[in-house]
């Protein structure tokens, strides 16, 4: 997640009551380390004002680690019987689709997990490298796209906002780091896969980043 869609994710999640959002399901939520860490924006403008509001969040992986309340497989039965009980009213689906090979099918279960009105936040890459998660499809929708995924959901509201660029990314890395990425393209035979997605980079070093972010009600009952 990129600090400029945590924002976006705040000033949406922030138009609703707590009530309208209590129990709330983060999928894909990472570690808690990654959240607080890594990219410490996801803490301070997503998971921490939602907490403070009284919400109560659930994170979901499909790998386990700290930080994460219930991990497994949502097209696993057991893994979505878990997530089913929640009773969640809304969902929060960043960066996700691009890392899903069945979007259709992994929509509808995320629609299944919602009642009529619950809420679901999107947020996906539109102009972006190829980074894998263990796998990227390269999928980079318009709103319209994701839209057409969810087809019981009524659109809230829409915008493709503009991030940093990688140059940004490499002025806050600091030298040291700049020179080991700089090293890393001159090994293409180690690890090739995310060779390239170092190289693919190259390609928005002074072009800045897009991302769809989206919200969506239920409208009707499955």
């Amino acid at each position: 997640m990129r600090f400029q869609e945590a924002i976006w994710l705040y000033n949406a999640l922030r138009e609703y009551p707590p009530e309208e959002l209590s129990p709330c399901i983060n999928i894909g939520s990472s570690t808690k380390y990654f959240r607080h860490y890594s990219k410490p924006h996801i803490s301070k403008y997503v998971i921490n004002p939602l907490l403070a509001s009284g919400i109560k969040l659930i994170n979901f992986d499909l790998k386990e680690g700290d930080g994460i309340d219930i991990s497994g497989d949502i097209y696993d039965k057991v893994t979505f019987d878990l997530l089913k009980k929640i009773n969640s009213k809304a969902l929060i689906c960043s960066n996700m689709l691009e890392h899903i090979m069945n979007r259709r099918l992994f929509a509808k279960k995320c629609s299944a997990l919602l009642g009529n009105n619950g809420l679901i936040f999107i947020t996906v890459p539109y102009s972006y490298p190829y980074h894998r998660d263990p796998i990227d499809t390269l999928y980079r929708p318009k709103p319209e796209d994701i839209i057409n995924l969810f087809p019981e959901f009524s659109l809230v509201k829409s915008e493709i906002i503009t991030a940093s660029s990688y140059f940004d990314d490499l002025k806050k890395a600091g030298s040291i780091k700049i020179l080991m990425r700089a090293g890393r393209l001159l090994l293409p035979i180690y690890k090739p896969k995310s060779w390239i997605s170092h190289l693919h980079r190259l390609l928005w070093l002074f072009r800045p980043y897009t991302v769809t972010c989206v919200v969506l009600q239920k409208s009707k009952t499955q």
